[in-house]
């Protein structure tokens, strides 16, 4: 994995950098991103294999901390590889999103993975289109709302998904399940952001073993008082 991600620097050089103090710009420094090595003391048993929401051990444990001395603003992007005592892996990462939006973090993973297992190069290769960016850039948006979001969790089978539209197919497969390290595609993959209030997520992503052939809905879509009805509704789909 460590190799992989170095590797993956080279066309994603940005993310070796840094994020300027105005916040605006990246300086390409080359510093790199944040590779941590953690272990645990239990078998992924133990933790329900950390599919349950919420999490039976504090989140912040799966999750990389900024190396001493650093700002964590300053970072791009950060890595930890967690080993169970069973010799599971959970791979949690924290990435800026004024940087990556969740399809170019997923690409990122993707890249890093091919070449932790011996690609030459990466299948898809980033493009850096720099006359996109307005020149001056618009308006700031103004201050946001913050609501208070519940976190919930639907699965959602394959006959429910041929019911949709093809877009919904296409979306459910195009994220960081399948990114495969060299030690086969993960068995679970789930955001970690119950702290963020003031935009509405959803996230398809694979659902655990043994339940293959939909996709599991991860959303941050409504306040408490219509969580309940908006289950309802979701367990149409099962």
């Amino acid at each position: 994995m460590r190799e992989g991600f170095a590797r993956a620097l080279v066309p994603y050089y940005p993310v070796a950098g840094r994020v300027a103090p105005s916040g605006l710009a990246v300086d390409c420094t080359g510093e790199g991103i944040w590779f941590v090595e953690a272990a645990a003391s239990c078998a992924l048993a133990d933790v329900d294999g950390l599919d349950c929401c919420p999490l039976p051990i504090p989140q912040k444990l799966l999750l990389p901390r900024p190396p001493p001395g650093e700002k964590l603003d300053g970072l791009i992007f950060m890595v930890q590889a967690t080993r169970f005592t069973c010799g599971g892996f959970a791979v949690g990462i924290i990435f800026r999103h004024a940087v990556f939006d969740g399809q170019g973090a997923a690409q990122f993973l993707t890249a890093a993975g091919e070449l932790a297992r011996g690609l030459k190069a990466p299948s898809v290769a980033p493009v850096w289109d720099r006359d996109a960016i307005p020149d001056p850039p618009g308006p700031l948006p103004g201050q946001v709302t913050e609501f208070r979001l519940v976190t919930q969790v639907a699965d959602i089978s394959a006959e429910s998904i041929a019911r949709v539209k093809d877009e919904f197919k296409q979306a459910s497969a195009a994220s960081a399940g399948e990114v495969d390290y060299g030690f086969g595609a993960p068995g679970y993959v789930s955001p970690l952001n119950d702290h963020d209030n003031f935009i509405v997520q959803l996230h398809y992503v694979r659902p655990p073993a043994p339940r293959r052939g939909g996709v599991r809905v991860v959303l941050r879509c409504v306040e408490e008082p219509h969580a309940a009805a908006l289950a309802v509704e979701l367990a149409k789909f099962a």
